[in-house]
């Protein structure tokens, strides 16, 4: 499949997938003259980057993953897994320093009053 039928069917942009595959995290695809003809594989692993990339993922820590997909032909589970267990930690950090913010304005709102600051100042 060209190009086109490829980025319909994931919701990957053309830019995006050129991206994949100079990157390497898609192999790169066949050629027939200057056209690159993708494959059901491409669409999967396609489909997986964007997934990663909607939980908070980068390209980046993508790529360690697809670097060891390759070097061991097979896919990383045990190592995948551990990724994402250290992307809830980061997150459970962050949603920590969010609540903490949310409480401080909470009581923000419950001080304000008391300041003696008037509309007028």
């Amino acid at each position: 499949m060209f190009i086109g039928k490829i980025s319909a069917l994931t919701g990957a942009s053309r830019k995006a997938i050129r991206l994949y595959e100079e990157m390497g995290l898609i192999a790169a695809p066949e050629r027939r003259g200057t056209y690159r003809i993708y494959n059901q594989h491409h669409v999967v692993i396609i489909n997986m980057i964007k997934r990663a990339q909607e939980v908070g993922f980068k390209l980046a820590e993508i790529s360690s993953l697809i670097d060891m997909k390759i070097e061991t032909s097979h896919f990383p589970v045990d190592f995948a897994i551990e990724q994402m267990e250290e992307k809830r930690k980061e997150l459970a950090t962050e949603i920590a320093r969010i609540k903490a913010i949310d409480a401080k304005l909470k009581q923000l709102i419950v001080d304000l009053p008391s300041l003696g600051i008037n509309d007028s100042e």
